[in-house]
């Protein structure tokens, strides 16, 4: 009788795990398919928010932070502390703010 009992405890074990795996496994399908209906959602709000979301502007053409180069710029120095002649052809302007 000893192994009659033994065996209908594996029996019974065999069954729990089972069914747990069952439950398990039809847990995790429907929470996967209720992920898969969440997403579907979502990318139907991301669409339609990005349909509906105006054309950017054109930007405006970058105007050069550097001076060009082949221009020549009359820069008025007044009074301004100078070495060398009035009459030079090239005059080296140097500015600095000290805040």
């Amino acid at each position: 009788m000893a192994q009659g009992s033994a065996a209908g405890g594996l029996v019974a074990a065999a069954l729990i795990l089972g069914g747990s795996l069952l439950g398990g496994s039809y847990l995790i399908a429907g929470s996967i398919d209720r992920g898969a209906v969440e997403l579907a959602n979502l990318k139907s709000v991301v669409q339609t928010a990005a349909a509906a979301r105006p054309a950017p502007a054109a930007a405006a053409p970058s105007r050069s932070r550097r001076p060009d180069p082949s221009k020549v710029y009359d820069i008025k120095v007044g009074s301004a502390p100078s070495r060398g002649p009035a009459s030079a052809a090239v005059t080296v302007v140097e500015y600095s703010d000290f805040q």
